[in-house]
């Protein structure tokens, strides 16, 4: 195989690959609007059990969101 097709042939696979990883727009807000709501449940006080949940959901949520959203 000719060495330049092979750089095209990665390079449309690599941009093919990470296009099906991006969340839509409308996904991506719905994940930011769940952020702010745990935010503001964490503002409001909690127990320590629920602290360790939120925090938890909290650190999924922001991985997800820098992983798929832009």
């Amino acid at each position: 195989m000719h060495p330049l097709w092979l750089i095209v042939f990665v390079i449309l696979a690599t941009s093919a690959g990470h296009a099906r990883d991006r969340y839509s727009d409308a996904r991506c807000l719905k994940i930011e609007k769940k952020i702010k709501h745990i935010h503001s449940e964490m503002r409001a006080g909690y127990s320590a059990k629920k602290g360790v949940r939120l925090a938890d959901r909290l650190r999924e949520l922001q991985q997800e969101r820098a992983k798929h959203c832009r």
